[in-house]
């Protein structure tokens, strides 16, 4: 913990913004007295100034995320941005906002964004919290990504966009809700991610959804249909926790998994639900019909106590396991 001011944040700014040739940043600012919106705008405005960045490792406190995402736009030679935005009061609109200003920088090949600990409060301050956040607004964005690290806490899912992200290769995505009163994906649309159908180089996903409420039959729906559009897919990870899958949505699941010819590996984890050890069976056969190695199933804190061992002879039995979970750890 540092007591770096507003002022003091500005005239760091300042100092980082005459290093001219200045390559690669890391630079951590959790402050007692919070650096504000002038003091964010100031750090930004000295990395704007850097035009030779090539990487930037930025923790930044409290406030000033749309400052900074004006700011780093300016860096054109920006090839590699990770950006940690923990404890902070900085919801989806903000959230959203950045991402769309980052699109503008267009060497860039890896974004990773985190933006953890949400507050109680935050859904009475984001006017839209229960819309997609866009990833890019523009026509055309984030064309020379490659490597995507989103860590959120949202009331809402992601949108890619129509024409951003068409070279990603690697997703990495958490949305986590972890207060019971909001819904996660209380959107209109019933959707959780949507766009992916453009990335046709994406070779490697790996989704968490965490929010401790019930998805609809259409919300899943929704899921399959983006993971089918992903047909180049070669390694998959998919963390469904606490979202009440019942038997039926674990199928519809399994059915869009076999839709991915090019897959090679997944890893399924579908604890803490409401699936019964007759749908775990079933979920075994569906995808013992796919041609790809199954990495690891968890399927602990279900209802399959009952008949523990036997369900574990007949999983073993129907497909071939690496890793398999059905006892929760506690």
């Amino acid at each position: 913990m540092n007591y770096i001011s507003e002022k003091g944040a500005s005239h760091l700014g300042v100092g980082i913004g005459s290093c001219k040739n200045l390559t690669n940043l890391s630079i951590t600012v959790f402050s007692k007295f919070k650096i504000g919106k002038d003091g964010a705008c100031g750090i930004g405005n000295g990395i704007g100034k850097c035009l030779s960045l090539e990487k930037i490792n930025n923790d930044i406190g409290y406030l000033g995320s749309q400052e900074l995402g004006v700011q780093l736009k300016k860096c054109n030679n920006l090839i590699n941005l990770i950006i940690k935005l923990s404890y902070n009061k900085i919801g989806t609109r903000d959230t959203s906002f950045m991402l769309n200003e980052l699109s503008k920088c267009h060497m860039l090949e890896s974004l990773s964004l985190d933006n953890y600990f949400y507050i109680k409060d935050q859904k009475a301050n984001d006017q839209n919290s229960n819309k997609l956040i866009s990833l890019c607004k523009e026509q055309i964005g984030f064309q020379r990504l490659k490597t995507l690290n989103l860590h959120l806490f949202l009331p809402s899912g992601i949108d890619i966009g129509q024409n951003s992200c068409t070279n990603m290769q690697n997703c990495d995505l958490y949305l986590f809700e972890p207060q019971q009163n909001f819904n996660l994906l209380d959107n209109s649309e019933n959707e959780i991610i949507r766009g992916f159908k453009q990335c046709a180089n994406l070779f490697s996903l790996n989704i968490t959804l965490n929010s401790r409420n019930i998805f609809t039959d259409d919300r899943i729906n929704s899921f399959c249909q983006e993971i089918m559009n992903c047909d180049k897919l070669k390694k998959l990870e998919i963390n469904l926790s606490e979202i009440g899958l019942t038997a039926q949505q674990v199928l519809s699941i399994s059915n869009s998994l076999r839709n991915l010819n090019d897959l090679k590996t997944l890893s399924l984890n579908l604890n803490e639900n409401l699936i019964s050890q007759q749908a775990a069976i079933q979920l075994g056969i569906q995808l013992s019909k796919c041609q790809f190695k199954i990495i690891g199933l968890d399927i602990s804190g279900n209802s399959i106590l009952e008949g523990y061992y036997t369900l574990k002879r007949k999983l073993f039995k129907i497909i071939k396991l690496i890793k398999l979970s059905l006892l929760a750890d506690y």
